[in-house]
């Protein structure tokens, strides 16, 4: 049983379903754009310029997880710069990914930068601080 002074210090319910709720809006954007553009494409009667965006961002959200696998598999085989370039186009279309964000760090340390590898793990626990990873 918590001691009452300790109960008093820890945070409240309710800021911590929200940091979860953002956390996980953060992870996959694109479902949030997908969803909305599914309700207003309802309440239009479904126009095709609403299924062309939603196709549009689909393909966006494949190509970045594309580019996060691949530079996956680049810094697996010591291909740093590739991994990095790669990483950074996927880093461009969702500036917030946290698995972008952990292998670019990861290879940032493999080459030896450990000062750049900190700058992105800082940001990453910024953007994710919930996330043990």
């Amino acid at each position: 049983m918590a001691i009452w002074s300790e109960r008093h210090n820890l945070p409240a319910k309710r800021s911590v379903i929200w940091g979860h709720a953002r956390q996980q809006l953060l992870l996959i954007p694109e479902a949030i754009i997908l969803l909305a553009l599914l309700l207003i494409g309802w309440a239009t009667h479904f126009p095709p310029l609403l299924g062309a965006l939603a196709l549009l961002i689909a393909c966006l959200f494949g190509i970045r997880l594309s580019l996060i696998a691949v530079a996956a598999r680049k810094l697996a085989n010591g291909a740093y710069e590739t991994a990095d370039r790669l990483l950074a186009v996927a880093l461009k279309l969702h500036p917030w990914s946290l698995d972008a964000l952990l292998l670019r760090a990861q290879g940032l340390t493999q080459r030896g930068d450990d000062e750049a590898a900190e700058a992105v793990l800082r940001r990453a626990a910024h953007y994710y601080p919930d996330d043990e990873s």
